[in-house]
């Protein structure tokens, strides 16, 4: 069975562990997944609450939610798109400014990011090859200052 055809929770059906496979997803639950042209996640937070960024306190209680679309490094040569359902929560501390605030999962998600952090267990090259180093860097030009004795 090929990703593709697999609807519902992966590691329900097929017991395939994400957090296995991309150990930065470890702080969600992969819904879907297809495969066309690029591999889509489906995916929300595995976490029921949500801290604070502000004041750190724990909430609950949930605002709203909405849908964020996040790039991902490839993955097998193919494109990674992980479509992740974020909830708002309401702040629960009086005492802290921030009223009402957005889930980030640890390692995947960062405020108005739209790309993933690189994880580190995940090697951008294959280690039998070397990457080429590519064409020499263009020497910058530097803006030409005029010569004050050639204003005459």
């Amino acid at each position: 069975m090929s990703l593709s055809q697999v609807r519902g929770c992966l590691s329900c059906q097929l017991g395939i562990r994400p957090e296995v496979l991309l150990p930065h997803l470890g702080g969600v639950i992969v819904e879907a997944a297809e495969l066309a042209g690029c591999l889509c996640l489906r995916a929300r937070a595995r976490a029921d609450q949500a801290a604070c960024p502000r004041c750190g306190q724990v909430s609950g209680r949930v605002h709203s939610s909405y849908g964020r679309r996040l790039a991902d490094a490839p993955v097998g040569g193919r494109r990674v798109v992980i479509r992740l359902a974020v909830r708002r929560f309401f702040g629960v501390n009086p005492d802290c400014r921030k009223k009402t605030f957005a889930e980030q999962i640890a390692g995947l998600t960062a405020r108005r990011a739209r790309r993933t952090g690189s994880p580190p267990s995940r090697p951008t090259t294959s280690p039998t090859c070397t990457p080429s180093p590519g064409p020499a860097p263009r020497p910058r030009r530097c803006p030409q200052r005029p010569d004050p004795a050639m204003e005459l």
